[in-house]
């Protein structure tokens, strides 16, 4: 991808955890990407980002912080970046961010970043601990 995200990417640690091409189903009245669209590729991002990281199903438990920066277009590729900030007893919180760039171009744009808290949960939906 550019430059710009590489070097986000090398100096935060950051995990590419989803990428998706907008398509235009995806459009509010004003032309760009639906503010939930945005929301529910975030939250799925961090999913993907916490199961990985503790080895089973999470859920969503809050949303600290989500910053719409740039709108989002149709047929954009759209990158979501994970950054794990801390891991507790059964919960872990990630800054994430959302880059997108038209098709075929290299020049990317960060278009939100939030911060996620996910617990971790067996198979009836409970905490449970997370190994280390």
């Amino acid at each position: 991808m550019t430059e710009q995200i590489a070097q986000v990417h090398n100096e935060t640690q950051a995990e590419l955890a989803l990428r998706v091409m907008t398509m235009p189903a995806d459009l509010n009245g004003a032309g760009s990407i639906f503010g939930g669209w945005i929301m529910a590729r975030l939250d799925q991002a961090a999913g993907l980002a916490g199961g990985s990281a503790s080895s089973g199903n999470v859920t969503t438990v809050a949303v600290k912080e989500l910053l719409f920066l740039h709108p989002v277009y149709p047929h954009q590729d759209v990158k979501v970046y994970t950054r794990r900030l801390r891991t507790g007893r059964t919960s872990m919180q990630f800054h994430l961010e959302m880059w997108a760039a038209d098709l075929g171009k290299t020049e990317a744009t960060l278009c939100a970043t939030a911060t996620f808290v996910m617990v971790a949960v067996d198979e009836k939906g409970k905490p449970r601990e997370i190994s280390k």
